[in-house]
């Protein structure tokens, strides 16, 4: 694959990646009545505060860390801590 099919790939994988997660942030507290631990209200603020169309090479270790931490159990063999 060239640099510009990855480019393009790495960008769907990361709005798609993006708005999965904000979706589920979203949803949280009112229908499905979870809540989130005060530890990773900053993980979400990150999460919430991206842009709807994310265009990088590379997801920023912030970014990262927060999807992580907020997926800990799903994505744990993944994430470094």
């Amino acid at each position: 694959m060239n640099g510009s099919g990855r480019y393009i790939w790495q960008t769907m994988i990361f709005n798609a990646m993006s708005m999965s997660v904000c979706s589920v942030l979203e949803t949280m507290p009112v229908p499905l009545e979870l809540a989130l631990a005060p530890e990773n209200e900053a993980h979400r603020d990150v999460i919430l505060s991206l842009p709807r169309q994310i265009e990088a090479k590379v997801l920023s270790r912030h970014i990262a860390d927060a999807v992580c931490r907020l997926w800990r159990p799903i994505c744990a063999p993944w994430c470094q801590y």
